[in-house]
């Protein structure tokens, strides 16, 4: 809920601008005691965009106590629990940028660089221009427990006033004390520093008291009870953490390349995270998809002790569950999936899901049918990934059955395509369009207890005649490895290694057709009539010395160079 009620911080700022028409806008946290009217601040606003203040002034002792400078550090350089800014100027386009982050970037995980809201205020002072931003440095703004070693001595009261020296503090910030139970309220001043107590300077506890007076007199704690709004399913489930971080990062477009991603945005209503109930649409649940096995494995696992995604995510999460089962999807499955239904759920408050848990866990796989489950890159712009549909148009013009299993990729998918793919290998034959070097993205993403069900046919493409020997290994991983050409054959046929293994290479015709869309005719390119063309083409994606056009170049110019310039073209 905090994570949640600080990303919306410039959404606020926004409406108010735009919707409410306001010129200026102060955005205070509910754990601070304003003292003062804030004129300083709001006529700052008439000359800056932007008003922060810092954590510190002044540096902090290197005593083994917390907060410390590093502790600061991983918060950010400013304290928003004060925030004011003015409308025009780079206004917008700061509270856009920084909503537009919030999005994926505001959880409260210092290990990723994130802290809430307010980690992001340092590119401030980047983004502005100087004349743009006051950073408020007046010690008798925002006085709490990261200052108070120099701060606290200079504090007195009077008359139920506070003071810093000759003058009226401002405001005090007394983040975390509303956490603190009550039997820790005498003596600590939040739980996440220790720094500071109340007995350190001895206006401190006259202080908290009339804070925590002012607290009860306005029945703070009435807010604390209610629930939170977005913390449950619709079915009243309560929504565990695990599931909602999952959510979370899976949308994250800053995500280094899942398998599970472009599934996730293909098959489920993402839009409503919440339902429970079957859809019209045909579209999956949120909840529905933690409660399949694991996404980010090419295939759906068969057999009787399914990884769900729920219990991969929190697999994921667990270092000695991951080290008790270091084999989750082969020979400690049995183990961990035992472990999930009798303790991970309880361990990470999912009892509300374990009568849907246990059915998952055990539902029953179909039988295996004849037929050919066709791997390959299926959306890609590269060669390899043209090769895996001209196969996959080929097996389908002989009326094999098939199912289009895609590979993960990182790279642009083809608009023009619009091929549904599956994670359901229901064949029992396998084709991979992937060439050698791509082996071990097969292994990483489909276990060996899966993969050994099937008969596997790997489709290998090389183009020098000389067949890398540091990839022939990958040979054991196939029943057979078929070619495009007895080229490719021979080269890895004749490799001194080849003797140590038992396949033996079959040669395949690759399917050279085209899409109609794809066709056309000479007089569309302008080549002279009674031409010959020769056509070179190969990947821009690939190695430009391997494929070498250059050297083709060459070649044609020796062979046809003192003919006449419009007798043969090279394209």
């Amino acid at each position: 809920m905090q994570c949640f009620n600080t990303a919306i911080k410039p959404a606020a700022f926004k409406h108010l601008f735009h919707v409410q028409r306001c010129r200026k806008v102060l955005y205070l946290d509910n754990d601070i005691w304003l003292m003062q009217p804030l004129t300083a601040v709001v006529e700052a606003l008439d000359r800056y965009r932007f008003v922060v203040t810092p954590y510190i002034t002044q540096p902090v002792p290197v005593d083994g106590l917390r907060q410390d400078e590093r502790d600061l550090l991983l918060k950010g350089q400013f304290n928003f629990g004060i925030l004011a800014a003015s409308k025009g100027g780079p206004t917008d386009d700061i509270l856009g940028w920084w909503l537009d982050r919030l999005r994926h970037y505001g959880h409260a995980e210092v290990q990723k660089g994130e802290y809430f809201d307010q980690a992001w205020g340092h590119y401030f002072l980047s983004y502005l221009q100087q004349e743009e931003y006051l950073v408020l440095r007046d010690p008798r703004y925002n006085i709490a427990d990261w200052n108070l070693h120099y701060r606290g001595a200079h504090l007195r009261m009077e008359n139920g006033t506070v003071w810093y020296d000759l003058q009226p503090v401002v405001f005090m910030h007394f983040s975390g004390m509303s956490h603190l139970p009550d039997d820790k309220r005498n003596g600590c001043l939040s739980p996440q520093q220790n720094r500071i107590k109340r007995s350190t300077f001895a206006i401190l506890g006259e202080i908290c008291d009339k804070y925590l007076t002012l607290l009860n007199k306005e029945n703070a704690t009435f807010w604390r009870k209610l629930p939170y709004g977005f913390s449950r399913f619709d079915d009243g489930t309560l929504i565990p953490d695990v599931i909602r971080n999952y959510f979370s990062h899976v949308l994250d477009p800053g995500e280094s390349y899942r398998n599970d991603v472009h599934l996730f945005k293909d098959l489920v209503a993402y839009d409503d995270p919440f339902g429970t109930q079957p859809r019209q649409d045909g579209k999956l649940t949120l909840l529905d998809w933690m409660l399949q096995d694991a996404h980010h494995l090419i295939v759906e696992q068969r057999g009787p002790h399914k990884v769900s995604e729920l219990a991969w995510q929190i697999y994921l999460a667990r270092p000695d569950v991951r080290a008790q089962f270091p084999n989750p999807f082969g020979e400690h499955g049995e183990q961990l999936a035992s472990w999930f239904l009798q303790s991970g759920v309880q361990e990470f408050s999912i009892q509300g899901l374990k009568r849907r848990v246990r059915q998952g866990a055990h539902k029953a796989s179909e039988p295996l049918q004849g037929g050919v489950n066709v791997y390959g890159w299926f959306h890609g712009i590269f060669g390899v990934a043209q090769s895996s549909r001209l196969l996959l148009k080929a097996l389908n013009a002989v009326q094999a059955d098939t199912t289009a299993i895609a590979l993960p990729a990182d790279s642009e998918h083809h608009r023009m395509i619009d091929l549904k793919t599956s994670r359901a290998a229901q064949h029992r034959i396998n084709l991979f369009v992937a060439n050698a070097d791509s082996t071990p993205i097969i292994l990483e993403l489909f276990p060996h207890s899966q993969r050994s069900i099937y008969y596997n046919i790997g489709y290998w493409a090389w183009e020098l005649e000389k067949f890398p020997s540091e990839w022939m290994v990958h040979l054991r991983v196939f029943n057979e490895v078929w070619t495009p050409s007895e080229f490719v054959t021979t080269s890895i046929t004749s490799s001194p290694l080849y003797g140590n293994f038992s396949q033996k290479t079959k040669v395949v015709t690759m399917n050279t057709g085209c899409e109609e869309d794809y066709l056309a005719t000479r007089p569309r390119f302008d080549f002279p009539t009674g031409a010959l063309v020769f056509l070179v083409m190969f990947d821009f994606q690939s190695s430009f010395h391997r494929k070498n056009p250059l050297a083709t170049v060459e070649a044609f110019k020796k062979a046809f160079g003192r003919l006449g310039p419009f007798s043969h073209g090279l394209l």
